[in-house]
């Protein structure tokens, strides 16, 4: 699996309030409280050595 499969899966079991696989593996290990994400984009600054 790829990074940006692995994290865009990681954001939807942690956010996710519809009813998909993930959300439910999330729900079964007991975590019901939902994470929100900002209400605008979050720009990320990659510094170069």
């Amino acid at each position: 699996m790829c990074a940006g499969q692995e994290a865009a899966e990681w954001l939807e079991y942690m956010t996710t309030d519809r009813p998909s696989a993930l959300g439910q593996e999330r729900a079964a290990s007991g975590g019901t409280l939902l994470l929100s994400l900002p209400p605008k984009p979050v720009t990320v600054v990659q510094l170069r050595p």
